[in-house]
C-alpha cells in the first residue's frame, strides 16, 4: 500500500488476458473483478497480437490460453519468454493431463491454472506469481522446482 493525499491506495494488478474464447475472457474478467488490487487492463483475442500489445502496453501479468486463435499457446509463451525474460504468465488450459503443465513449466512459464479450476485458483495463482512464486499442481519433482500450491 502506498499514500496518495493522506489516503491509503493499494497498487492495482494491471492483467493482461490472451485467450479466444469471449466467453473465458468474461469469466476472467468477472472473477478478478471481485478483487480489490487486480484490473482486467487488456484483452488479445488473436495470437498474433500478443507481441505488439506486450511490448506497447503497461501489465504486470498475462493469463495466456493453451491454443489462441489456432496457435499454440506454449510457442506463444517461448517467444514472450525471450522477448522479455522476467515478464510473468499464467498459463490457463481446457486440458486434464499432467503433461500440459509440465509443458509449461518447462517453457518458463510462471504458473498454470485449469480452466475448471479458475474460479477457485485464478487470484490465488496470480497472487502467487506477483509476489515471486510460481504456480504449479502436478510438477513435483524437486530437482525440477518447488511446487506451491
Amino acid at each position: 500500500m502506498s499514500r496518495v493525499n493522506g489516503k491509503e491506495t493499494v497498487k492495482m494488478t494491471k492483467i493482461l488476458v490472451a485467450d479466444d474464447y469471449a466467453l473465458f475472457r468474461e469469466i476472467t474478467k468477472r472473477i478478478i473483478a471481485e478483487t480489490s488490487d487486480m484490473i482486467v487492463a487488456g484483452e488479445v483475442r488473436e495470437a498474433r497480437d500478443i507481441s505488439d500489445v506486450i511490448d506497447n502496453g503497461d501489465f504486470d501479468i498475462m493469463i495466456l490460453d493453451t491454443v489462441i486463435s489456432g496457435r499454440s499457446g506454449f510457442d506463444i509463451l517461448r517467444e514472450v519468454k525471450t522477448r522479455r525474460p522476467f515478464f510473468p504468465v499464467l498459463m490457463l488450459s481446457s486440458y486434464f493431463g499432467d503433461i500440459y503443465e509440465r509443458s509449461a513449466f518447462a517453457d518458463r512459464a510462471d504458473g498454470y491454472v485449469r480452466k475448471d479450476k479458475m474460479s477457485d485458483e485464478l487470484v490465488s495463482a496470480i497472487r502467487v506469481i506477483m509476489n515471486g512464486g510460481k504456480y504449479f499442481n502436478h510438477v513435483s519433482d524437486d530437482s525440477l522446482a518447488t511446487t506451491v500450491h
